[in-house]
């Protein structure tokens, strides 16, 4: 059994020297004048490793709100990158709920016609405590207010805790789009655990689309006695996708 390739992000080491620069440098954009104080701090940052480097020079403070949430949302942008989709992040207060947007176009079932892309809204949620309905019912306001009969948008709401069995209520009701998937935090591997939607979604994603979990094999081996983490990986026609991680999956800023 081969192991998707998963490459966690390396760590990231700055110089002394890159970090007095940096902090000039985010001092001259903070105070030169009113436009730069209005500057977002989610504008110096646009991936991972920019994100890293940014809370290190700014030492932004790891076990706070805005690192676990940016953090895990870098990490769902990547994860969900290896299945085809092209992201880019837009979390901030103007993003009706919405921290990641993109498109996707599905594996296709050798016996149906290619896919057309999707447009895919997703909402992050790195919470302790299992995320419930409550989050499913925001994402459908979202996507109320963007929906049309011809392209229905796919709604993700992506979480570190699986989904609970009202979630999966809710999202059998629902008229919408909706789709689930738990992601590992990043600390934890960022493996894909979960993902599962509704027939709405079903007749966007396509036939002959699934979902299953398969063993991770470390690449240096494992022991007998060790227990083998999971991820689960997309199937066409009921066979694996082999997907990797591709950078240029990630959408610049506009």
């Amino acid at each position: 059994m081969r192991r998707l390739a998963i490459s966690k992000p390396p760590t990231i080491s700055i110089s002394r020297w890159w970090q007095r620069s940096f902090a000039t440098s985010l001092h001259h954009l903070n105070s030169s004048n009113n436009n730069n104080n209005n500057q977002k701090s989610s504008d110096l940052h646009n991936d991972f490793n920019s994100f890293l480097r940014y809370a290190q020079a700014s030492e932004l403070d790891p076990g706070s709100t805005v690192y676990v949430g940016t953090l895990y949302e870098y990490t769902v942008l990547q994860t969900l990158c290896r299945l085809g989709m092209t992201l880019r992040r837009v979390g901030g207060r103007d993003d009706r709920g919405i921290d990641i947007r993109g498109t996707w176009v599905p594996p296709a079932s050798r016996h149906l016609p290619p896919p057309l892309p999707l447009q895919v809204y997703i909402q992050c949620k790195a919470e302790r405590s299992r995320a419930g309905p409550k989050y499913l019912r925001e994402l459908e306001g979202t996507l109320g207010t963007t929906t049309t009969p011809q392209t229905p948008p796919l709604g993700i709401l992506a979480s570190s805790s699986p989904c609970t069995p009202g979630m999966r209520k809710h999202m059998l009701l629902s008229r919408l789009p909706l789709a689930f998937c738990c992601v590992a935090k990043w600390e934890e591997g960022g493996h894909l655990l979960q993902f599962l939607w509704n027939s709405p979604a079903g007749k966007v994603i396509g036939r002959g689309v699934g979902v299953t979990t398969r063993y991770i094999i470390p690449q240096d081996g494992y022991m007998a006695t060790e227990e083998l983490e999971r991820e689960a990986v997309l199937t066409v026609d009921g066979e694996v996708v082999e997907m990797g991680y591709d950078a240029s999956c990630e959408q610049p800023a506009p």
